[in-house]
């Protein structure tokens, strides 16, 4: 095999799964597997014989997961929901390993979400985005959670403005240097797509976060076609929030028209499948948690309905954890399951 579709599998190794890196380049998944192993001798690309590829042994690559979350418009939720995973993955991990939870989008809002004073961090650690350097620059911008030692966070930057500076590279740099430090990492992406399209590639699961509302099953049918191009469907999953508000669509109403909405507008992806991961409930107290005026519900367990949601949610994220769940937490993404045939 020639030394450039070698470096480019290690490359792609690096964001991709060995299925679907085998898939982009058209070869099988037992060759991606020889080539993660060094097992594969590179041969002069002129040589008129085929490659010979030798398999020494049967390991299996791992390589920690990647989530992000995107909503096809404002105020859906989803850094609250990033948050509260990342609060809860922090409790649940394994051995305490460490988990990361980086914010790249506009408006950075993972830290003040998270109920972390930022008067001075944030000014601290404004541009520190712009300016990383190498593999450790991450350490000196990260913001300490004040209970999880093993939760860390790193803010993006402080200002629009700023935001601004930063291209579509640099985040991509930034998510691929985060990813070697860390068991889990949450990736609050940016609203445009502009720079989604370009970092999607990167997450290993991607939550689509929705409120139930006609407006959220518009964004969701634009969104569709672009998962559909980068062929990011089937590992993409849908998180509906402020369930039970009494202005939005009932859960199962809701999941009825966006299925059969997507149905009629999208005969293409009707092999493809999006799993309705998980129904969060709106209530007093995460509206109250966001202004700062109790703690965080998943440390105190203040709301089980939604923290037991969360624990749901991120038992289908990280099955190797072994989660403990109740059963029927919520009932209703068990019921629904997957909307695609």
């Amino acid at each position: 095999m020639d030394k450039r579709t070698i470096e480019e599998i290690h490359h792609l190794a690096k964001y991709m799964d060995e299925q679907s890196v085998a898939e982009t380049l058209n070869l099988t998944v037992d060759i991606i597997k020889a080539v993660i192993r060094c097992d594969i001798e590179v041969e002069n690309i002129n040589t008129p014989a085929p490659p010979k590829i030798q398999v020494v042994e049967n390991a299996k690559f791992v390589r920690n997961k990647t989530v992000m979350a995107i909503s096809p418009g404002g105020g859906m939720g989803k850094t609250t929901v990033l948050t509260s995973l990342a609060v809860a993955a922090a409790m649940y991990v394994p051995n305490k390993r460490p988990i990361g939870i980086v914010d790249l989008a506009e408006f950075p809002k993972v830290v003040s979400a998270l109920g972390i004073e930022t008067e001075n961090a944030i000014v601290d650690t404004a541009a520190t985005i712009l300016f990383w350097e190498d593999e450790n620059d991450y350490t000196a911008a990260q913001i300490p959670h004040p209970v999880l030692n093993n939760l860390h966070i790193i803010p993006g930057v402080g200002t629009a403005e700023n935001h601004l500076k930063v291209n579509a590279d640099t985040m991509a740099a930034i998510i691929s240097t985060l990813q070697n430090h860390f068991e889990l990492l949450l990736v609050d992406l940016p609203a445009g797509l502009t720079y989604t399209e370009r970092l999607l590639s990167y997450g290993d699961s991607i939550l689509i976060v929705l409120t139930p509302d006609h407006g959220s099953v518009i964004g969701f049918l634009e969104l569709l076609p672009t998962l559909k191009r980068l062929g990011l469907i089937d590992r993409s999953y849908i998180v509906v929030n402020k369930t039970g508000h009494p202005a939005l669509l009932e859960p199962s109403q809701f999941c009825k028209i966006i299925t059969a909405s997507v149905r009629d507008h999208y005969s293409i992806l009707d092999n493809s499948q999006i799993e309705f991961l998980g129904f969060l409930p709106e209530t007093q107290s995460i509206l109250e948690q966001l202004n700062g005026h109790v703690d965080n519900i998943i440390l105190n367990d203040s709301n089980p309905d939604f923290t037991g949601e969360i624990k749901h949610i991120l038992s289908k994220l990280c099955p190797d954890w072994q989660i403990k769940t109740e059963k029927n937490s919520s009932g209703i993404a068990g019921i629904l399951g997957r909307f695609f045939k």
